[in-house]
C-alpha cells in the first residue's frame, strides 16, 4: 500500500487520488500489490526450496519496489549462494 504520495509526500489514506496534489496513486497501488505477490512467491520458492523460483520471484519484487522485502530477499539469496 502506498503510504506517501510520490509527488508531494502527504500521508496518503488509502483513495484513488492525492489528498493534498491529487495525483492519481491507483496504478502505483496496483503495481506494489504484484510486488508483494512476487515476495510471496519468492518466500514460498524459499521454504519449499525451489531457490532459482524464489531467486526469479525475489528479482521480480525488487524490480517492482525497491524498498521492499523483494530486495533483502534477492540480498538473502545472494548471500545463501556463495555460502553453498
Amino acid at each position: 500500500m502506498v503510504q506517501r504520495c510520490p509527488a508531494c509526500g502527504a500521508r496518503h489514506p488509502g483513495s484513488e487520488r492525492c489528498r493534498r496534489c491529487g495525483c492519481e496513486l491507483h496504478g502505483l497501488t496496483r503495481l506494489l500489490a504484484v510486488a508483494r505477490q512476487a515476495e510471496r512467491e519468492a518466500v514460498h520458492g524459499l521454504l519449499a526450496g525451489e531457490i532459482s523460483q524464489a531467486q526469479r520471484a525475489a528479482e521480480r519484487a525488487q524490480a517492482l519496489d525497491r524498498q521492499g522485502l523483494g530486495a533483502a530477499l534477492v540480498g538473502f539469496l545472494a548471500w545463501r549462494g556463495r555460502q553453498s
